[in-house]
């Protein structure tokens, strides 16, 4: 089994308000460091390995439209462009 530590400003930024409850119930089975980073396992989607964490958020954005409409305005502050950060800062095999 592999689990990545994954970073993620617009996420983190979503999360700190409680605008974003759709969001939370969507990311609370990924542990998340002190520094506020989220615990992903990978595994296999379409023969592909895959974060786990982000099959959670496209389920989120397709099943949740109103509320995450919002997090691409956070999305496009932070970033400059209307796109979800998903950095990959470490991958540990158990």
């Amino acid at each position: 089994m592999k689990i990545a530590k994954v970073e993620s400003k617009v996420l983190n930024e979503a999360l700190k308000t409680k605008e974003f409850f759709g969001l939370d119930c969507y990311l609370c089975f990924f542990q998340r460091t002190p520094e506020g980073h989220f615990i992903s396992d990978i595994t296999e989607f379409d023969g592909k390995p895959t974060l786990s964490i982000r099959l959670s958020l496209e389920d989120y954005l397709f099943n949740e439209g109103r509320e995450a409409e919002k997090i691409w305005d956070i999305a496009e502050r932070i970033n400059g462009k209307r796109t979800i950060d998903l950095k990959v800062l470490a991958i540990a095999e158990l």
